[in-house]
């Protein structure tokens, strides 16, 4: 049972609907079923009288899904149930999603160009959306062997004919990206500052759960400082079975995790990379990133959603495990990128226009991110995420934009910061650089004079698809170490990591440090985008 409100300045006459799978019945209260195309699963009603400005109807529907056989759709198993709303819920309205994304193929068949494609700035920012937060109340049974969950405050559990309910309801609008969850699940609950985390996983995987609680209160404490208030008085985190192909979604104030991806790692070595620990940051901070700032669907949205989420991930992963963990998660990045870039069979976007291409959204996005915070620092950075993010807590509608946040960057950064800023977020730049001849000499004092001839050049790829070597005027750190740089921890002394401004193509350096130097790098922790990052350092 739905309520459909016309939300537009124009009587509505019909609606247009297309169902996902197979509906039992289907009414709109005060409307005529006109058209039904079983083809493509799309309906068409006709109100009896046009739907007025904010006038609202009743919209039902019922559905059955049955398991016959082998069935590709694997969300109802025996124990590890996981069903998305939106796999289920009827679509209204012209669905732009399943229109042609290839560049090509559009021009072969003599179609224009997609608006996402097309778009100015302005355009960015007054596009018309349909998807706003709403209201979501729910009953879900399950067997009486099972836990049933969702997205939603917890308002009753009871049983009732050999079967276990549960009442959800969400405390304000939420963003309409909910899902069901049923199994067997062993349950442990603690309370962090006033939030319930809730872990939900099968009894026989707790191997990870102390790393996955220490992961959220991390995440939340660093988020809620930097970026505000949680939403939630509680989190769920719960596992689902390892047929699915991702690492974990974050749902309104639940999260699911893949058994084999999150459960199953193995961590027990404390010098190898958390992977746990770093699934867990970037899905709790989704609860930041594309719920409380909601991104407009449009070109630039993923830097908002993924590119932010990705930032904060790193910053913790740091904070917990030192730069060694900032040293895979950038290398991660850069590779993820260039092989994307070289596989990618459209034009590549700059960073502030990213819509579906998750090479740059998960990969470059994360590289500019870290570059601008080495340029105007992490504590205006995050200043700057939160005045975007406390303008849009209380708004339904998605209207969050990437032109919204460079706005807000050029507010509290001087003028001569833009023209990089504006580099890497609106242009397609990549950068080769290397560190070279390198040599020490001991001096009187019992320090060390490090010399180091580096090599920078920067490139731009343009629209027709040329790349062309531009000129390079910015500040790039250049790090002095006792050990590779991969496996500096928190613990760990860094004898020298400061920004040089870096002017010409080939420049000689000198750095002074007071311990004997085994390894200097030119950018080290991986902030501009190099596609061959192994001649950055050097041994000494």
């Amino acid at each position: 049972n739905y309520i459909l409100k016309n939300k537009s300045e124009k009587p509505l006459s019909e609606v247009f609907i297309h169902e996902r799978i197979p509906l039992e019945s289907i009414a709109i209260e005060n409307a005529d079923l006109v058209a039904h195309d079983s083809l493509y699963s799309t309906y068409l009603f006709q109100f009896k009288k046009a739907l007025q400005p904010n006038d609202s109807v009743k919209f039902m529907f019922e559905l059955k899904k049955e398991l016959k056989g082998y069935e590709e759709d694997n969300s109802i198993v025996k124990n590890g149930s996981y069903i998305n709303h939106s796999s289920f819920e009827p679509v209204l309205g012209y669905g732009s999603g399943l229109e042609i994304r290839n560049r090509f193929e559009r021009q072969r068949r003599g179609l224009p160009e997609r608006i996402e494609e097309n778009n100015t700035d302005a355009h960015i920012v007054i596009e018309d959306v349909k998807n706003e937060k709403i209201r979501f109340e729910t009953i879900v049974s399950t067997s009486s062997d099972q836990t049933a969950l969702t997205s939603g405050s917890l308002i009753k559990a009871w049983s009732e004919d050999g079967r276990n309910y549960y009442h959800y309801k969400s405390k304000d609008k939420i963003l309409p990206v909910m899902a069901y969850f049923s199994a067997k699940y062993q349950t442990k609950k603690t309370t962090h500052n006033g939030i319930s985390i809730e872990q939900y996983y099968d009894v026989k995987h707790s191997f990870n759960i102390e790393d996955v609680e220490n992961s959220t209160k991390q995440t939340l404490d660093y988020c809620q400082e930097n970026f505000g208030a949680y939403n939630f008085d509680h989190i769920r985190i719960a596992e689902i079975p390892a047929h699915w192909p991702f690492g974990g979604f974050a749902h309104p104030g639940m999260i699911s995790m893949v058994e084999d991806r999150l459960y199953l790692t193995d961590q027990r070595n404390p010098e190898t990379f958390n992977l746990v620990a770093k699934i867990t940051i970037h899905e709790v901070a989704h609860q930041w990133w594309g719920h409380t700032l909601s991104a407009k669907p449009v070109a630039g949205g993923s830097l908002l959603v993924e590119g932010f989420a990705k930032y904060t991930e790193a910053v913790i992963m740091e904070k917990m495990y030192g730069k060694r963990a900032l040293f895979t998660l950038s290398e991660n990045a850069r590779s993820r990128y260039f092989t994307g870039r070289a596989f990618a069979s459209e034009l590549e976007p700059p960073v502030y226009r990213v819509t579906s291409q998750s090479y740059i959204s998960y990969g470059k996005a994360l590289t500019v991110m870290m570059a601008l915070r080495d340029l105007i620092g992490e504590k205006l950075l995050n200043q700057v995420l939160k005045t975007i993010t406390d303008n849009h807590r209380n708004i339904n509608k998605l209207e969050a934009n990437s032109v919204e946040f460079l706005d807000e960057l050029y507010k509290v950064t001087p003028a001569d910061q833009h023209i990089l800023i504006d580099d890497w977020f609106k242009k397609v730049i990549t950068y080769d650089l290397s560190a070279e001849d390198s040599s020490y000499k001991a001096l009187e004092n019992g320090t060390f004079e490090v010399t180091v001839k580096v090599k920078a050049k920067r490139f731009e790829t343009l629209k027709s698809g040329e790349i062309k070597q531009i000129s390079i005027n910015e500040p790039i750190k250049i790090g002095v170490f006792v050990k590779h740089p991969c496996l500096i921890s928190k613990e760990d002394t860094i004898l020298y990591l400061e920004p040089h401004q870096i002017n010409k193509e080939t420049m000689e350096l000198k750095i002074i440090v007071d311990q004997l130097p085994k390894y200097i790098s030119i950018d080290p922790y991986g902030t501009r985008s190099d596609e061959n990052f192994t001649d950055n350092l050097l041994s000494l």
